[in-house]
């Protein structure tokens, strides 16, 4: 009888133990949700800023691509006064096209990026 008294008193312990640390966890939730809403915003400032930067980069690249355009048109008309250049104006033609295509590229990595930023909004305001 003793023996049995013993393991009640040891399974109450360990209940009254249970409900103490899940009492205490309970009590760290709003500390924990605030960490995390605090996160959520801090993450949503800093996509904006990256999004703001590659939207400038975006626009560098395209500058960039619009003057490899002009100086691949100029090249193209000078193609046929220059003798011997054939093999250099293939390759400002070829990495003027290939700054065009990244330029599409990042246009695509930035419209990502809004996309993400969008959802990232979205969570922290329901956070």
């Amino acid at each position: 009888m003793n023996d049995i008294l013993q393991k009640l008193n040891s399974t109450m312990g360990q209940i009254v133990s249970s409900a103490e640390h899940v009492s205490n966890g309970a009590e760290q939730m709003p500390t924990a949700s605030q960490a995390l809403s605090q996160g959520s915003m801090e993450q949503t400032g800093a996509v904006e800023e990256l999004e703001e930067t590659m939207h400038s980069v975006i626009e560098n690249i395209k500058q960039t691509a619009g003057n490899a355009q002009q100086a691949r048109d100029k090249i193209g008309n000078m193609e046929n006064v220059v003798a011997g250049t054939h093999g250099i104006v293939e390759t400002i033609n070829g990495i003027a096209a290939d700054v065009q295509t990244q330029a599409g590229e990042v246009e695509q990595i930035q419209n990502q990026i809004e996309q993400i930023t969008s959802v990232v909004q979205t969570y922290s305001s329901t956070a």
